[in-house]
């Protein structure tokens, strides 16, 4: 507890108490005069934080506030590399547009252990995962499985002998906090592959210190937690048990990240954008069910969190659609609440590649007979009348497209949590959400 509380003060520290940072240069071949950003991780991906101009093959970057320390991008939307800011003078060399495969560090201790490390590790996890194929193919009593378990044993132990060296010579560092974090547990030699994974979900996270707000600042934890869910995933069964080891995998995760109220808020937003970008509601329902009330005090963006775990609840299965009352795009105004039958919400946007290609399919669907007592009501998100109407016509919309211009902030789309289009929400006579389908083929399970 005390080494936990000890390693939690110094990640503090090390975030407030970092001195200001000199500049990052970056020697680039063929990208002159090109325009790259340095960028900060987040939640919502890499965000850009400062701009420069490669002059004479050389990128310069005096950043006007601190950087906490953590990883960062450079480049532009297409092509970056990443690397670890911790030090006053930061230097590399790189090729245009191979940024990241020909990363040279130039002077950074920090990035220069990374590197290593990102190499090391991807040689030796390869080489393990060869070598469990072929454990899994030959018998224990075969010669060679043994001389191929030694090769595994020799391996696991390398990497692990390398990454507790670089914790003990560079116990202060950033790259060993991230190093610590990363790592997969060492399985005992010889476990089948049923065996590790089961062992993998008990002891995935044996290394992360949940306690440590430095594993906000890159992408250790969300990576780690990504690959959990992996341990839970399978093609061959359908979405519904797939829900169901997700929710013992949160189960587990969560649990673990309460212990540290920034990291447990941070964990809740990831899960929570994870699982409505694939459509698992009913996992995020699990998630607002059980773990809405942290038992710490609340901050900011804690009770944001919360809030929208909150509305989750109230948009359940069985529960009554929330009242939507707004104008169509000729002024007249719709009720919900006035509109008989069965009804099938539908929150596009002109500007989403995926509406545009799931508005035809409704509008098929809709002209099906055991479908025609179904009433559409599409809402839109968009901003821009001019294109909303071009989009109406390309689309060919039959029903009147409510809107009010107002995208996110719209009532509606704050209403029935809207985070990203399309959406659909199929409700029953009496205005009850019988289900939130994410494609025709659901759509057309669910109206059965």
């Amino acid at each position: 507890m005390q080494s936990s509380l000890r390693n939690g003060l110094l990640g503090l520290i090390l975030l407030v108490y970092l001195p200001s940072f000199a500049q990052i240069t970056v020697n680039v071949k063929g990208a002159n005069n090109r325009m790259l950003y340095l960028q900060s991780f987040s939640l919502s991906g890499y965000q850009k934080i400062d701009s420069a101009r490669v002059i004479s093959g050389r990128l310069v970057y005096n950043p006007k506030a601190d950087l906490h320390p953590g990883m960062y991008a450079i480049g532009d939307s297409k092509y970056s590399f990443q690397f670890i800011v911790k030090e006053p003078e930061i230097e590399f060399t790189t090729c245009w547009p191979q940024l990241q495969d020909s990363l040279k560090v130039v002077r950074s201790k920090e990035n220069l252990i990374y590197q290593n490390y990102l190499k090391f590790r991807d040689d030796s996890y390869l080489k393990l995962e060869t070598l469990n194929q072929l454990l899994s193919v030959y018998s224990p009593s075969d010669s060679f499985y043994h001389t191929a378990l030694a090769e595994f044993v020799l391996v696991q132990s390398g990497l692990a002998k390398w990454t507790d060296s670089v914790n003990r010579l560079n116990p202060d560092s950033y790259v060993a906090r991230y190093i610590n974090a990363d790592q997969k547990p060492a399985i005992a030699p010889g476990l089948n592959i049923v065996a590790q994974k089961s062992f993998f979900r008990e002891h995935w996270f044996d290394k992360v210190d949940w306690s440590d707000n430095s594993i906000m600042s890159s992408d250790v934890l969300t990576s780690k937690i990504t690959s959990y869910l992996g341990l839970y995933s399978n093609p061959n069964i359908g979405k519904a048990e797939l829900s169901q080891g997700f929710m013992i995998a949160v189960d587990h995760i969560l649990p673990l990240a309460k212990q540290n109220p920034d990291v447990y808020n941070f964990t809740l937003k990831y899960l929570i954008r994870g699982f409505e970008r694939y459509g698992f509601d009913d996992v995020i329902l699990h998630i607002a069910t059980n773990y809405s009330a942290p038992e710490q005090c609340e901050n900011e963006q804690q009770s944001e969190t919360i809030a929208r775990l909150e509305k989750y609840k109230l948009l359940a299965p069985g529960k009554i659609a929330p009242e939507i009352s707004m104008n169509d795009i000729n002024g007249r105004n719709l009720k919900l609440s006035s509109i008989k039958g069965e009804k099938l919400l539908v929150f596009w946007a002109s500007w989403c590649p995926h509406c545009q290609q799931l508005l035809p399919q409704i509008v098929s669907w809709s002209q099906q007979p055991q479908y025609a007592g179904i009433r559409v009501i599409p809402i839109s998100l968009d901003e821009d009348k001019s294109a909303l109407q071009k989009a109406i016509e390309d689309l060919r919309i039959p029903w009147p497209v409510l809107v009010d211009y107002k995208k996110w902030n719209s009532q509606a789309a704050v209403d029935y949590n809207i985070y990203a289009t399309p959406v659909m929400i199929l409700l029953d006579s009496g205005n009850r959400i019988l289900a939130k389908p994410m494609n025709l083929n659901e759509l057309v399970e669910s109206a059965r």
